[in-house]
This record gives structure tokens, C-alpha cells and sequence, in this order.
């Protein structure tokens, strides 16, 4: 089926859905008032009840076609692939703590159906609500706010670069503020709008990039109790900030929390936990399962509201900007060695590159920039985003990397790390530039800022030159409390994440 999206100009629908409502509502009033009175009393009945719900959903939808037409936009086709007949679709949107009801296969934002909402309210008690929802134009565009990291390895082409530099020597501790036991989530950290979000356990909390006061918490509390002793959902993943919202998984759902003071927006329910979810320009991408299988959706960023589901078990991994491409795997451990190439618009699979005996796991995550992607840990691959061809394959001869994440690039390197080892790679050719000792790494990717490559280790920051390798200091903080989970750069500054603590750190540049 399509879903009709309206944007600055007058619905189609609009005149057959008021005739609709008006028959319905007709009909509903005539029967009654013919059983209690007479015909006559019927007839009038049924005409005032169904003019009345016409002129309603008419003068409604009116109302919000004029307000989307002061943004500005056009008019699209949302393409929604149909789960089986027999399978019931549990997609849903909800408000707060309130679920939206809604028909398999329609969607109910708090932005998207105003008029299809109020102009229905006689209808909906009918069970007549049609199918319907509105949406802005898809806007695929990778954008990242300067000098912030508000997303894994900083934007949706997880390059895990930062073009503003960040401290070469000197570096200190400017604050550090607890935020509780950490979870299975790494890095479980951005920076971006003078803002520090981290998740815990059961948390998402808000730090002031300033000095590291506490500005919100948000817990999500546990409808299931699936947490003996735990009153709250059990974060999945995240924090992912996304515009004015973050997007958190916690328990089985995926919630969209306002940035500025961490309130509820809106949530997608699912029937399992998940933990790969990516955001690029006004659309959320994530593998979800539901009690119809497993499917690959696209959400709008504004109100959840789906823009298309696929019957797969591909997760997202990564955008390539150069070629409009969604980068997924074939199924939800990307065990099968298979990377997929979607139309972020609809869908639809644009090409498939197989890497027999290299799996593609969500948590390794590739890298893409120039129309390359690059992936893997030895060998190492650069593929073309526009159809998957190989450009190069870099053996490492024999060095493990036994890392849980992808390479980093700045387009003229690619950068990995892993046991004890970082390397880096001629981005053209393949050709390693250097390999240098730092220790033993630890499950958090190494961050990029400017000409430094930062790697972090269970208990330091190690800062190396980009060209060669060479070390520019070793930063161990004094009383880490556990081991380093994440570590992001933002506005010429370093932020880690340990197990129960986040510290900004800075220096000379």
C-alpha cells in the first residue's frame, strides 16, 4: 500500500474522506433515531450528525494543509510494505504513558494527523478511521552541528572524526560528576549543544558541558517488572541526539526524549530488545523485532511516526552521504558476512556485497567517507558506496585486532585499534602508513579530532599524531573508577566515561 503524505498542497483525499464521514455518521444516527422515533426523525437525525462530522474533518484538515504549506513542501508517496494478513502489526505511537490507538498499519503521530484525527472523531467510533498519515519530505541529510559528537563515532557515516582539534599537550581535568553504574552500552556518551548526555543502567542523564552539574535525569519505569528489584526499563542503547530529542532504547522500546529537559516525546513499543539505531536528518532507522518477525523501519524524527518497514532482520549500520545509500546488514548479528545498500526513501535494496568468513556485526560498525566504505579488521576493506565493487582489501598480514569496532577515517587515513595496536591506512590505496604500540585498547572506538588519533585503554587516553604515529601524550586519570566505556570530542575537548563517572578533560592546542 502508499500512504499519502501531504505537504503544501490540498490532500486528494480530503473531499472523499468528508463524503465518507458523512454517509457513516448518516447511517449511525438514521438507525438509531428510526428504532427510537420514526423515519422522519431518523432522516434528520442522520443528516445533522453527518454534516456535522463532514464539515468537521473538512475545516480541520484545512487547518493543517495552511500550516504546512507556510513550511513549505511538497507532496509524497510513503511506500509501507504490508506484513502478512494474518499477522497482527503492533507498531504503535505513543504519547507520554498514553498509547495512541491505532488500526494495523496506521500510524498516529502527535504532529502528523491532526486533521485526520479531529475531523474522524464521530467516525472513529464507527470503526471507520481510513488509513492516512502525514508526513514532512524524507531529508536524508547527514548534518552534524559544528564541533559537537551527538551520535556513535560522532555522525551517521561513523567516521568517528571530529574536524575541530582537540588538546595536543597539558591535559587536565576540568570536572568529573558521578552518574551511576554503567551498563552494556558503549560508548553510551555524546557531547553536542553545551550539553553532556550518558546512560546508565536504568538512566539517561544530561551534564552541563560548562562544569558538569547535573541538568536532567530521565528513568523509564518497567511495565514488566523484568528487572527483579528494578523499577525501571534496562537501557539497551543510546544516547543518540537527533535535533531537539535524544533516542534511548531501553526495556524493548525505542523513546524519543526532548534534549532540554529529558521529557517523554514519543515511543516505539517492540517485542524484543534491540540496540541499533541511527539517525540521519529527519528520519530514525532501526532493526526492531515485532510479533510479525523481524523488520528493518523508518521512523520521522518528529513523532515516530513509521515511514516504511521491511520484512528483514537487517539492522542499520552506517549512511554514505556521497551515494544517499542506508548501509544495513542481511540479519540482526550480521553473521552472514552480507552488507546491504538501501534507498533511505522507501527501502528498497540498491545493492548487496558479500564477505564470505567477515561478518558485519551491528558493533562494528564501518566507516564511510569519499564514496568509500570502509570495513573490517584484517583484512581490511574499501568498497564503493555506490554499488559495493572492492576498491582495495588490506590483508594487515597476520595482526589480530581483536576489537569490538569498526576502523575511523579523516578521508586521507583509515585508522584502527585493537589488543594492543593502533595502525593507520592509506584511505586511496591501503598502503599502512604506521603501526604503533599503545597497550592493551578497550571496547570503546578510537576518536579522531583534527590531526590526532586518541585511543582510549582501560585506564588512559593515549594521543597520537595522524601522519606518524608518533605519541603526543599517555593521559591516565587519576582514580578511574573502573575502566573507560566511552570517549567522545566536542568543542576542542576530550569527555570520558568510566564505569560510574563522567570527566571533561582539556588542554593546550
Amino acid at each position: 500500500m502508499s500512504l499519502r503524505a501531504v505537504r503544501g498542497e490540498t490532500d486528494p483525499d480530503r473531499p472523499f474522506d468528508s463524503a465518507v464521514d458523512f454517509g457513516l455518521e448518516f447511517g449511525l444516527a438514521y438507525g438509531t433515531a428510526r428504532f427510537l422515533r420514526d423515519h422522519r426523525t431518523g432522516v434528520r437525525a442522520g443528516i445533522v450528525a453527518g454534516a456535522f462530522a463532514a464539515a468537521v474533518n473538512w475545516v480541520l484538515r484545512g487547518r493543517y494543509e495552511e500550516a504546512v504549506a507556510a513550511a513549505g513542501g511538497e507532496a509524497v508517496d510513503v511506500p509501507v510494505e504490508e506484513p502478512p494478513a494474518t499477522a497482527r502489526d503492533p507498531l504503535a505511537y505513543h504519547r507520554g504513558d498514553r498509547s495512541a490507538g491505532v488500526a494495523p498499519s496506521t500510524y498516529v503521530s502527535r504532529r502528523g494527523l491532526v486533521a485526520a484525527v479531529g475531523g474522524g472523531l464521530a467516525s472513529v467510533a464507527a470503526g471507520a478511521l481510513r488509513p492516512a498519515t502525514v508526513l514532512p519530505a524524507l531529508d536524508a541529510s547527514p548534518r552534524v552541528p559544528a564541533g559537537g559528537w551527538p551520535t556513535h563515532k560522532r555522525d551517521p557515516a561513523r567516521t568517528g572524526y571530529q574536524p575541530e582539534p582537540g588538546p595536543h599537550e597539558g591535559l587536565v581535568e576540568r570536572w568529573r560528576q558521578r552518574v551511576g553504574p554503567h551498563n552494556a552500552v558503549v560508548p553510551g556518551l555524546v557531547a553536542t549543544g553545551g550539553r553532556v548526555l550518558t546512560v546508565g543502567r536504568y538512566a539517561t542523564r544530561a551534564l552541563s558541558a560548562a562544569d558538569g552539574s547535573p541538568d536532567w535525569t530521565t528513568r523509564r519505569r518497567d511495565p514488566f517488572g523484568a528487572v527483579p528489584g528494578e523499577p525501571y526499563e534496562f537501557v539497551q542503547a543510546g544516547p543518540v541526539v537527533a535535533g531537539d530529542r535524544a533516542l534511548v532504547v531501553s526495556g524493548s522500546s525505542l523513546h524519543a526524549l526532548g534534549v532540554g529537559d529529558g521529557s517523554h516525546d514519543w515511543t516505539l513499543p517492540t517485542t524484543s530488545s534491540f540496540g541499533s539505531v541511527l539517525a540521519v536528518g529527519n528520519a530514525v532507522f532501526a532493526g526492531v523485532s515485532l510479533s510479525g518477525g523481524d523488520r528493518l523501519v523508518a521512523l520521522d524524527r518528529a513523532g515516530g511516526v513509521p515511514r516504511w518497514q521491511r520484512d528483514t532482520g537487517g539492522v542499520p549500520l552506517a549512511f554514505a552521504p556521497d551515494a544517499g545509500l542506508l548501509l544495513a546488514t542481511a540479519d540482526p548479528l550480521g553473521e552472514d558476512g552480507t552488507l546491504v545498500a538501501r534507498d533511505p526513501a522507501d527501502g528498497s535494496v540498491v545493492w548487496r556485497e558479500r564477505r564470505p568468513g567477515y561478518p558485519f556485526p551491528p558493533r562494528w560498525t564501518p566507516a564511510v567517507a569519499d564514496a568509500r566504505v570502509y570495513a573490517g579488521r584484517g583484512p581490511v576493506y574499501a568498497l564503493s558506496a555506490a554499488d559495493g565493487s572492492e576498491a582495495w582489501s588490506a590483508p594487515l598480514d597476520g595482526l589480530d585486532l581483536d576489537a569490538d569496532h569498526g576502523p575511523v577515517t579523516d578521508g586521507e587515513r583509515v585508522y584502527l585499534s585493537g589488543e594492543a595496536t593502533a595502525l593507520a591506512l592509506d584511505a586511496a590505496t591501503g598502503e599502512r602508513r604506521w603501526t604503533v604500540p599503545v597497550g592493551t585498547t578497550s571496547l570503546a572506538p578510537p576518536v579522531l579530532a583534527g590531526d590526532t588519533l586518541y585511543v582510549p585503554t582501560p585506564t588512559a587516553v593515549v594521543a597520537l599524531r595522524t601522519d606518524d604515529g608518533s605519541e603526543r601524550f599517555r593521559h591516565e586519570p587519576p582514580d578511574i573508577d573502573g575502566t573507560v566505556r566511552g570517549l567522545v570530542a566536542a568543542d576542542g575537548r576530550l569527555y570520558l566515561r568510566d564505569d560510574r563517572t563522567v570527566r571533561a578533560l582539556e588542554g593546550e592546542r
